[in-house]
């Protein structure tokens, strides 16, 4: 019997060429278009791949969705029509909620025109995106209307600050019936602004040496450092004076608090001068940590697939010389 040739080396020769762009291919599409991906950026797109266009019925839900978030976000936002800022004793106010980013709006006020208080040294640590359970012993240590609450219910400074005309119409109004202003009534433990300022330019005066004393410029009306911090800080090193009594008060509202956590087993304070200026948004080390996981996330689906497409026309290939060889 002859040996039959031809077409099957040729055939092999094709194959063996075709399988490394073909795996490529299939890398590149499972990239970007495999169920699942997590590397997408962007507005979701619709099945065609292609955002909708406007007009179409998902434009249409979209804008529609859209609109009514504006109008919800404008409704908690405090305006000259907004009835439950100026008459928050309605029955018809007890569930209303002042919106997060209000909030943040009057903090941001507060502590631009007094950085020292003691609220503002917590927003500024909560505004670098770090975890709020590494700051305090619940989430809510971070919520903006709770340290809104702080600054303006709890602080003799802070109070009269134009940053807190809103909540003190809403809140220090008798007989509000604004249900969140007692469910976020502020963090009552921590050591007000006039007191830390006191007591650690006491302390300052008797341990002239101190490393955290340097921070602050005594001299001035205001010491321009964030008194709270340096407050914690000299009481965790001295913590037998009678300065720090109101300290040992704060620590036992909040153990974990993050210029108490040195009284815990094992603890330790905070670094001196960690905070970092909100100006720089909420995206810290946390998004990039994310951002991170998607593209291991990404590349962990890519490759599997790419392996298999090699393998199937490896095989293919094989077999195209077996049968050449028949």
């Amino acid at each position: 019997m002859r040996r039959r040739t031809g077409t099957g080396p040729i055939a092999c020769f094709m194959l063996l060429l075709v399988c490394p762009p073909l795996a490529i291919v299939n890398a590149q599409s499972s990239q970007f278009a495999a169920p699942g991906a997590e590397i997408s950026s962007g507005p979701p797109a619709t099945e065609a791949g292609q955002q909708p266009s406007p007009g179409s019925p998902g434009s249409a839900a979209d804008s529609s969705s859209s609109s009514t978030s504006s109008s919800d976000s404008s409704s908690s936002s405090p305006s000259s029509t907004d009835t439950c800022v100026s008459n928050p004793t309605s029955s018809s106010c007890t569930d209303y909620k002042y919106s997060e980013e209000q909030a943040m709006k009057d903090l941001e006020v507060i502590c631009g025109s007094q950085p020292n208080l003691s609220a503002c040294s917590l927003f500024k640590l909560c505004s670098t995106g770090v975890d709020p359970m590494s700051i305090g012993k619940t989430p809510r240590t971070c919520n903006d209307f709770h340290l809104l609450a702080t600054a303006c219910r709890h602080d003799s400074i802070g109070k009269n600050e134009t940053g807190c005309a809103n909540y003190r119409s809403l809140c220090m109004t008798d007989n509000t019936a604004v249900k969140q202003c007692k469910d976020f009534g502020g963090l009552r433990y921590l050591t007000p602004t006039a007191a830390a300022r006191q007591l650690s330019r006491m302390l300052c005066e008797v341990d002239t040496g101190a490393a955290a004393c340097t921070r602050c410029d005594w001299s001035a009306a205001a010491p321009q450092c964030d008194v709270l911090s340096v407050y914690g800080q000299l009481c965790t090193d001295s913590a037998d004076h009678n300065e720090c009594g109101p300290y040992h008060k704060m620590c036992k509202g909040d153990p974990l608090l993050f210029v108490c956590r040195s009284q815990l087993p094992g603890g330790r304070p905070s670094p001196l001068g960690s905070e970092r200026s909100s100006s720089s948004g909420a995206s810290g080390w946390a998004d990039g940590a994310q951002q991170q996981q998607q593209w291991v996330s990404a590349a962990g689906s890519v490759r599997p697939r790419g392996v298999v497409a090699w393998l199937a026309c490896a095989g293919a290939a094989l077999l195209a010389v077996a049968a050449a060889g028949l």
